[in-house]
């Protein structure tokens, strides 16, 4: 049944889309009344600043007010409201687009088993095109009106085929870089020599600098990674993978494709631009294919909560999906609780929603949670953590909580710990550097030694990331880089920040740019700020303008908010360097633009707060220092007597119980309790050594 829609097409008019976009610039805007003003030849993503998420909540409320549906494409590529409206005369009256098409799909299959000593992606593919050809492997979804294309693993190998061939007769060796962008003139492929250790291809961790890093995946980091994230989640060739993930992703190619690949499960692949216009499609595709995995970042589910309304969801099963994984950006506790809550009378389990956690640098996978089991939520008091970095858990009712979601434990085969600055391992509950090792863990970067020299410390890996363990799970807390992930992508701010700086208006040198969380997108929101002396509402709309523009000329997208401010907000270090996070934190109390206090009480408040951080410091280290007595203390008191009754029992079984009870005693009054757990573990009647390493 159609919704019944206000207008028909025919009645389309300008003031009305104009109004439309008037009203959502308004509500993206934290200056609503510094917006240019919107009119037909006004840029959208330029001087709006409507990026790719802000286009399609445009798109839908166009299309729900006029009763029209046209591509996503249409307004993706469209560069002002001039462009919309002629698209929109050109529509076709609305469809319900959120009812899957009622065409067949895939039955029953036969079970496949994985290759599993097949050392190479390609092993991996001629394994299948030997033992099943025909089978399905890729249900392309290729546009909104339910045309699809089924691909066999006999399709894959006969298209690549067809490409290596092209590149062989052009003379290309193995190793080579090559850029494809035409079909391939499809000569004989002569099948080249590829090992377990040669280079699969560049996973690069960022599309939006100036100098990506392309991380060096081998076919061994590959299918480990592979194999690893399917025992996690329990693969099998009877799943089916429902992805709008973009193959440049690494949560795309790897999780979703490579993974199908592999294990054997089909693959759906929906438009990526198809789900961000409508994204009840993937709910719709996971209840039509029977979808039993599937992932997205976290602001996708939040654009679900958002977007769909009660009608959407009529007749919604999603009870066949047993794992959606929610990772490649911050996972926020809010969302899945709200997600749940949404879905869960249309067939979704608690237990199904995993937050999961990596990085291009361990191949895409590190941390996977128990199958099975729903989410974990730990609260920390917010002081403590801020101020010392230790994550005391608190109650659940205690005042204004920090709240972190487990990412679970490292996946098998691999190690995490979390050090300080100083490189030492760090106990349970406290925040630090958050390191990694393993057979996924990449080689390095590209043609980039200086950027691998700094990834390395010793045979371990850095993540960039900010986190703390308890019970050996995962809790990932932020980034020690300045990093801003946004919808997905990651953005980094020295670049924009001096590219801003060279605007004619914009005070050089006092640019900060950073991500600040946003609880209504699920992600983080891209803020520039940007010291000015103008003060005319006309020369401050350009310099905003001018702001977007060049955002989007470097980073791809309009930053969601372009903070023009006085002289002596942007906060610097005493060395001229720009204090992000703090410049952040005032951003985020509403503070930008306040008159600042008077120099002689900022300078007291300085002089107290290093005073104070020196006396932390001190009182640290006096703790250390007697708690560090005391133990030597009571190790040289307990020795000699100890010692002694030891020597003189007359049984060595007396004796090494002695010894034991001693050593518990010492370590017990040390604070060091210890519990021993798996004894029947160990080789009885031999003699035997036991390490621990904590």
């Amino acid at each position: 049944m159609q919704p019944d829609f206000p207008k028909p097409a025919a009645t389309v008019s300008a003031d009305a889309l104009l109004d439309i976009i008037r009203q959502l610039a308004v509500e993206l805007s934290a200056q609503a009344s510094s917006l240019p003003a919107v009119v037909l030849d006004v840029s959208l993503e330029r001087e709006l600043g409507l990026g790719s998420l802000a286009r399609m909540e445009l798109l839908a409320r166009v299309e729900r007010h006029f009763g029209l549906t046209f591509p996503a494409q249409a307004f993706t590529e469209a560069e002002t409201p001039r462009d919309l409206l002629r698209a929109l005369r050109a529509a076709q009256p609305a469809v319900d687009h959120e009812v899957a098409p009622e065409t067949a799909v895939p039955g029953p299959r036969e079970a496949a088993e994985a290759p599993r000593h097949a050392r190479t992606l390609i092993e991996v593919l001629r394994w299948h095109v030997a033992n099943h050809p025909d089978r399905p492997h890729i249900r392309l979804c290729t546009d909104a009106q339910g045309a699809e294309q089924t691909l066999t693993y006999r399709d894959l190998y006969t298209g690549a085929a067809a490409v290596a061939g092209g590149l062989q007769h052009l003379g290309l060796k193995c190793g080579q870089a090559v850029a494809i962008m035409l079909r391939a003139n499809s000569p004989s492929f002569q099948p080249p020599v590829v090992k377990t250790a040669d280079t699969a291809f560049l996973q690069y961790t960022s599309g939006s600098t100036g100098t990506p890093k392309g991380v060096i995946l081998s076919h061994a980091n590959l299918l480990v990674n592979i194999r690893s994230m399917g025992r996690a989640v329990a693969v099998s060739s009877d799943d089916v993978f429902v992805s709008w993930l973009p193959l440049y992703h690494d949560m795309g190619l790897i999780g979703a494709w490579l993974g199908s690949l592999y294990f054997g499960p089909l693959l759906v692949s929906l438009p990526p631009m198809d789900f961000l216009a409508r994204p009840g499609r993937w709910l719709r595709a996971i209840q039509r294919f029977g979808g039993t995995l599937s992932a997205a970042p976290n602001f996708a589910y939040e654009i679900c909560l958002k977007r769909l309304v009660a009608e959407d969801l009529t007749g919604l099963d999603l009870s066949s999906w047993r794992c959606a994984l929610n990772g490649a950006e911050p996972v926020s506790p809010a969302t899945l609780e709200r997600f749940y809550e949404r879905f869960k009378d249309h067939g979704l389990r608690r237990e199904a929603l995993m937050p999961v956690y990596g990085l291009a640098e361990s191949t895409v996978g590190l941390a996977f949670p128990p199958l099975g089991r729903a989410w974990r939520v730990d609260r920390v008091c917010r002081e403590t953590l801020m101020n010392t970095g230790d994550a005391r858990a608190v109650a659940a009712d205690a005042p204004q909580p920090l709240q972190f979601v487990s990412c679970g434990r490292p996946l098998a085969g691999h190690e995490i710990r979390i050090v300080d600055d100083a490189g030492r391992e760090l106990p349970e509950r406290r925040q630090g550097r958050l390191q990694f090792r393993g057979p996924s863990a990449c080689s390095g970067y590209y043609h980039n030694p200086h950027q691998t020299q700094r990834l390395f410390q010793g045979s371990w890996l850095e993540s960039g990331d900010l986190a703390y363990l308890v019970d050996g799970e995962i809790f990932i807390t932020g980034r020690t880089k300045d990093i801003i992930i946004c919808g997905g992508r990651n953005i980094y701010p020295e670049e924009l920040e001096e590219a801003v700086g060279n605007l004619a208006g914009v005070r050089k040198g006092n640019v900060a740019v950073f991500g600040t969380p946003d609880p209504r997108t699920g992600t983080e929101r891209l803020v520039v700020m940007a010291e000015t002396r103008e003060t005319g509402a006309a020369v401050m709309a350009r310099l905003r303008a001018e702001v977007q523009a060049v955002a989007v000329d470097l980073v791809g997208s309009p930053p969601d908010e372009v903070a023009l401010v006085p002289p002596g907000c942007v906060l610097k270090t005493s060395s001229g360097k720009i204090r992000r996070a703090a410049s952040r934190e005032r951003f985020e109390k509403g503070r930008i633009g306040a008159k600042p206090p008077p120099l002689a009480w900022q300078l007291f408040c300085l002089w107290l707060g290093g005073a104070a951080a020196m006396l932390r410091r001190a009182l640290g280290r006096f703790v250390a220092l007697v708690y560090g007595v005391y133990v030597w203390g009571l190790f040289l008191l307990m020795l000699p007597p100890l010692g002694l009754l030891a020597a003189l029992l007359p049984r060595l079984s007396w004796r090494w119980a002695v010894m034991r009870w001693a050593a518990r005693l010492l370590f017990r009054a040390a604070g060091m309790p210890i519990a021993v757990n798996g004894l029947a573990h160990l080789p009885v009647g031999a003699a035997h050594v036991v390490a621990a390493n904590h």
